[in-house]
């Protein structure tokens, strides 16, 4: 077995010469720059590259899945392929540019080769900077409502066989429902059963503020599809705007304006999950359910006392986040 190659400052010259620029559909002159991105991802190893080819200046995304979390626990490189399927079917229903292009794989040394999305700032990065970018919120929700109706009904199986699928799942859930399920098991279950029997969709699975690229005047980008399953929708809803309000809880601004782009968010996620074909009904069950998943996620923050009351708050009712969002 041969040893993988890591990526670093002093490798990812050599990398890019031997193992991605022969098999680009151009002919690169230099490698002009390799820069490493830190703050693209607290797991795996990202560099952007600007080479000069014979096409012209050309950019590209290199990204090393890691073998294990900051926190030493495994985690399998090989779910690379699982994001790889996901962005190759996405680019069938989204708008151009709207998430990476695969542009090779190197399924020995766990590294992807991207298309560059271009310059912008996470929008984790935008809330610790207290500008939110309101336009982002309905940007991102037409993207989503676009990848949630246009896979509405997909089976376990759509991309990978259903014990893989079921496992997922379950390795993306068990931590998060961990903290609420000791609060409140009852009503867990309860959200878990209706999650269980409802139609499935493509999930991007980690739709949280750090995975979100914002660019220009609030043009989003979902980034990181590592965790993508076929599961419920509310899932994906909850996580973000629990993860949003989590990162925008400590001042009073910094939580009205999530809110305000949340309410953005939401209004174009529903507008456009209608223009697909779903019913009106079942949006509004979708949005009931997301209102207690992303109780789930503020139970399971770091968040103070009134953070986990809300928490606990929101995954007790059945409302939508217009009425949730009262309690703010």
């Amino acid at each position: 077995m041969k040893d993988i190659i890591s990526l670093n400052e002093k490798t990812i010259n050599d990398y890019l010469l031997r193992h991605v620029c022969p098999y680009m559909s151009f002919v690169t002159e230099r490698v002009v720059r390799a820069r490493r991105l830190s703050s693209a991802s607290a797991i795996n190893t990202v560099f952007r590259v600007e080479l000069e080819t014979n096409k012209g200046k050309k950019t590209l995304i290199l990204r090393q899945a890691a073998d294990q979390a900051p926190d030493g626990t495994p985690m399998d490189p090989a779910r690379q392929e699982f994001e790889m399927k996901t962005l190759y079917y996405l680019q069938t229903i989204l708008p151009v540019d709207t998430v990476a292009t695969v542009l090779a794989y190197d399924s020995g040394n766990h590294v992807m080769t991207l298309s560059d999305l271009g310059e912008g700032q996470t929008l984790e990065g935008h809330c610790l900077l207290g500008k939110i970018p309101m336009a982002a919120g309905g940007s991102l929700g037409r993207i989503m409502a676009t990848i949630h109706g246009r896979t509405r009904g997909i089976g376990s199986d759509f991309f990978w066989n259903e014990r893989i699928n079921d496992a997922l799942v379950q390795y993306y859930f068990t931590p998060r429902i961990a903290s609420a399920r000791t609060r409140a098991p009852r009503r867990v279950e309860e959200l878990w059963y209706q999650s269980k029997t409802r139609p499935k969709v493509l999930l991007c699975g980690n739709l949280t503020p750090a995975n979100i690229l914002i660019q220009g005047r609030g043009r989003a980008h979902p980034i990181n599809f590592e965790q993508s399953m076929v599961w419920d929708p509310s899932a994906d809803l909850g996580l973000f705007v629990g993860t949003l309000l989590a990162l925008t809880s400590t001042s009073l601004k910094g939580r009205r304006s999530s809110v305000r782009m949340m309410n953005r968010f939401l209004e174009h996620y529903l507008e456009t999950m209608i223009v697909h074909g779903v019913q009106a009904s079942e949006v509004a069950e979708i949005e009931e359910r997301a209102v207690r998943y992303a109780g789930v996620v503020l139970l399971g923050s770091t968040g103070g006392s009134q953070v986990l009351e809300l928490g606990l708050r929101w995954l007790e009712q059945e409302e939508s986040f217009s009425s949730a969002f009262k309690h703010l």
